[in-house]
């Protein structure tokens, strides 16, 4: 019988999801997820399942504390009666479980930073990129408030930082995105760059079974959009929903379907989009990306998620605006179209619409090897 002495500590669900199908992708049964319960994902996904094929792999905290119990309670509130008991009970997990290995998604939670702070020593301790990373310089709003909380719950709970893989230096910093590099190596040391998990695993599994369609077949399209006016601004905002709005109009012949995120609500984009349009929030990501020919997104991670399926993945930048840190050169090495203009898009999609089947695959395929870092170390090397 294998071993479980890989712990794969989950944060935000939809990124816990998809990291997990890719790293038992490659290390096998070695792998589980431990659920610590952390209060802002009992809060703000309290109704997320995992599929079913994870229940055997999940492992949740041994506490239940209050601000899962009680949700409605204020958070404070409920940090201020169980955060100490919670600590406490995450970390005599850890050393009932005694994993040889732990690997963290984000290193700015509560649990993340207990177990890091309470296990560096002891523990071989990964933090692996799990989606697209905002590496540019921004203003910390809240570093003050954050401090002054630790402060009078007498608790280290709260991050001090906003940067994604700055909060410690104890871990191993594990990035797949290259375009990270200066970033992160002027800030911080410990890093290794590993392949893709998440390539690896689309590549043996909706990749490899792809069926592509003849040439002229309708083609069943994609669109993913995002509100990002507390990012770029409501006028920013503004263009990108006028300029998604008459994409879908353009795009009414093919079989079109627009996917929100997982932080949005279905009912912001009715609003702002054609009547009639199928909108979804919820779905099984594997089964979604196995069925897309073309993907339509601006920014999202979930493109490259695609663009390794093997769609036609297209980045559409709406609103031209000078772009800070690493994500233009990401989305062109990560895409089948990275454009500013929408003609161009709707000529991309009419172009590989024509293609035939055979055409169609060593289109995606040839993108696909073009960028692909093969010097990359395996996750396997590092567990």
């Amino acid at each position: 019988m294998i071993k479980k002495d890989i712990m794969l500590v989950a944060g935000y669900p939809y990124l816990t999801e998809s990291t997990f199908q890719s790293l038992q992708n490659i290390l096998g049964d070695r792998v589980y997820i431990y659920d610590p319960y952390d209060y802002n994902l009992s809060r703000d996904f309290k109704d997320y399942t995992y599929p079913s094929s994870f229940n055997r792999s999940i492992v949740n905290c041994s506490f239940n504390p209050f601000w899962k119990r009680y949700r409605n309670t204020p958070w404070l509130v409920s940090i201020f009666i169980h955060g100490k008991k919670w600590t406490k009970s995450v970390i005599n997990d850890v050393h009932r479980l005694n994993p040889k290995t732990i690997i963290l998604i984000t290193d700015i939670f509560p649990s993340s930073r207990t177990i890091e702070n309470s296990f560096h020593e002891e523990k071989n301790i990964l933090l692996i990129q799990p989606c697209l990373i905002d590496a540019w310089e921004r203003e910390d709003k809240y570093k003050f408030k954050r401090a002054l909380l630790n402060f009078i719950l007498k608790l280290n709970f709260f991050h001090t930082q906003q940067y994604w893989g700055l909060e410690s230096s104890k871990n191993k910093l594990c990035l797949y995105d290259h375009e990270l590099s200066a970033f992160f190596k002027s800030r911080r040391g410990n890093i290794e760059f590993i392949e893709s998990p998440m390539k690896k695993y689309y590549a043996n599994t909706t990749l490899q079974n792809r069926v592509y369609k003849d040439a002229g077949k309708k083609l069943k399209v994609g669109i993913f959009p995002v509100d990002y006016s507390s990012v770029h601004g409501t006028e920013y905002q503004k263009v990108l929903e006028k300029k998604y709005h008459d994409l879908c109009n353009s795009l009414s012949n093919e079989d079109i379907f627009v996917k929100v995120h997982p932080h949005e609500e279905i009912e912001y984009w009715k609003q702002r989009l054609p009547k009639g349009i199928k909108i979804i929030k919820d779905a099984e990501k594997n089964t979604l990306y196995s069925k897309i020919d073309v993907h339509i997104s601006t920014y999202s991670y979930s493109s490259i998620e695609a663009f390794y399926c093997g769609a036609y993945a297209i980045n559409f930048e709406p609103n031209k605006i000078a772009k800070q840190g690493n994500l233009e050169d990401i989305f062109i090495n990560n895409s089948s179209l990275y454009s500013e203009d929408f003609s161009h898009i709707l000529e991309g999609i009419s172009t590989y619409k024509v293609k035939n089947k055979e055409e169609k695959m060593l289109f995606i395929k040839s993108g696909l090897e073009n960028k692909n870092y093969m010097t990359f170390k395996s996750i396997k090397e590092l567990v």
